[in-house]
């Protein structure tokens, strides 16, 4: 959820045009295609997953920290405080990575297949507890240092509790010809991660090499909703004009548009409204950048809240305690398709609500409603391909003995889902930062145009949801 304040701070507060923020948002992409195969392969080889992740975490935590203070770090420096904050992204895209993938192979290694499925929704549950941690914050003040330092404190504390039941790993640690380990050293161990991943990808189970196929198309259409759904929020709160004066003349009573846009105002915190009249034009009225932020806030938080009540369900749905729902529980276990099925379903909302969100860009009350249905399918688009990279590798693992001393593989394959994702990812910035640069040098005159990033959106999850 740290994401959703990232390009509002980078815009607002750095200095970033909408073109050079996808630079800086290459990040993501970059590492994991670049770190996490590395970290992936040596993971397994040396069976750290606890160090790898406490490391990850610790820096993540620091990076946020620099991001946060980049202006004051360079005396407020424009030029140089821009360099800062990319870097500190950077860097904290590659630290994440760490974490991820760390966290990732112990629960591969430690939970049996069958538990796959329930270790992921728990942990999507933790996320989202997490996240509307987050957005609390976002809505008491709107200070990207504050919500920053919340998050800091978050990640560092996750640290403990994997500290606390941690046991000393049976994984054995792959032997290594120590005359070549002398000549060579960590040079000749980072040159033979390709060669690796490449073995690995030729033999990658059927449901995984699906899966990554189709995470590719599900990432380039997250990644931009993701990552400006709340600069969308806030450029339609932004846009709202509104000609009191002309109107009171015009109606002698209320008119039900009005009256829901004056529920909307209300629920929202959109009260506080500031007159511009020079741009606006003589009667009209606009709403303030903090009081949009946090109007925007509050619509994630909503529907967050939502994405929790969702996964409570699909939770109860998989409690093999209760008799009524054993079946169901059983049958997806037992079939993946109906995985995919339900990831497909996931797809078409998503396709919906983006459309939805390109067409009524100009609509304030539509805005929330299309945020709001995006924000609540989110934790299916994880919890699905998740938990079927989990569930087979941890199918590999055992096949390969269980916890007797044999290789295992576990961040290896996770880490080529992350380059499936990544590329996804990297597609999604590239077309964002032109779909952008060509809004600049265009004077389109139309409203809240970063609804037309949700475009090529909507045209991968439909193709998504084909697919699946």
């Amino acid at each position: 959820m740290f994401t959703v304040y990232l390009i509002p701070y980078l815009t607002a507060e750095i200095g970033f045009a909408v073109s050079q923020v996808s630079l800086v948002l290459l990040a993501g992409p970059l590492s994991g295609l670049t770190v996490a195969p590395i970290i992936g392969v040596l993971s397994d080889r040396s069976g750290r997953r606890l160090g790898l992740f406490t490391t990850g975490c610790v820096a993540m935590a620091a990076c946020q920290i620099i991001l946060a203070w980049s202006r004051d770090l360079v005396d407020g420096n424009p030029a140089a405080a821009k360099w800062v904050s990319a870097a500190a992204v950077y860097m904290g895209c590659i630290s994440a990575r760490a974490s991820v993938v760390g966290y990732r192979a112990m629960a591969i290694d430690n939970i049996p297949p069958r538990q796959q499925p329930v270790f992921n929704l728990a942990s999507g549950l933790m996320s989202a507890s997490g996240a509307i941690i987050t957005l609390v914050v976002g809505v008491v003040t709107p200070s990207f240092r504050a919500i920053t330092a919340v998050c800091a404190i978050l990640i560092t504390l996750s640290i403990f509790p994997l500290w606390a039941v941690h046991k000393p790993p049976s994984v054995h640690r792959q032997a290594v010809d120590r005359g070549e380990s002398d000549r060579f050293g960590a040079v000749s161990a980072i040159l033979s991660v390709p060669r690796t991943l490449w073995d690995a990808a030729r033999h990658l189970p059927p449901w995984i090499n699906r899966t990554c196929k189709i995470q590719i198309l599900s990432q380039y259409a997250w990644f931009p909703v993701s990552h400006y759904l709340s600069k969308y929020l806030q450029d339609s709160c932004m846009s709202i004009t509104v000609a009191l004066p002309q109107q009171a003349s015009c109606y002698l009573a209320p008119s039900p548009d009005i009256e829901c846009f004056s529920l909307l105002r209300r629920s929202f915190g959109l009260t506080k409204w500031k007159p511009d009249v020079a741009t606006l034009g003589r009667g009209s009225e606009a709403v303030a950048p903090d009081v949009s932020a946090r109007a925007s806030v509050r619509v994630l938080l909503i529907a967050e809240v939502g994405a929790v009540l969702l996964q409570m369900t699909v939770v109860r749905l998989w409690d093999a305690s209760s008799a009524s729902t054993k079946p169901l529980r059983r049958f997806m276990d037992e079939d993946m398709v109906a995985l995919r099925r339900v990831w497909a379903l996931a797809f078409a909302a998503l396709g919906v609500s983006t459309l939805a969100a390109v067409v009524f860009r100009a609509s304030f009350p539509a805005a929330p409603i299309c945020a709001a249905s995006i924000m609540i399918i989110s934790p299916l688009s994880v919890w699905v391909p998740f938990t079927i990279i989990s569930y087979e590798t941890a199918v590999v693992h055992e096949e390969k003995g269980g916890d007797q001393p044999t290789p295992r593989s576990s961040a290896t394959l996770f880490s080529i889902h992350e380059m499936a994702i990544t590329v996804g990812q990297g597609l999604a910035v590239l077309t964002s930062g032109l779909i952008s640069l060509g809004i600049e040098y265009m004077d389109t005159g139309l409203s809240n145009t970063t609804a037309f990033l949700f475009a090529p959106a909507a045209v991968a999850a439909v193709v998504a949801a084909l697919l699946c």
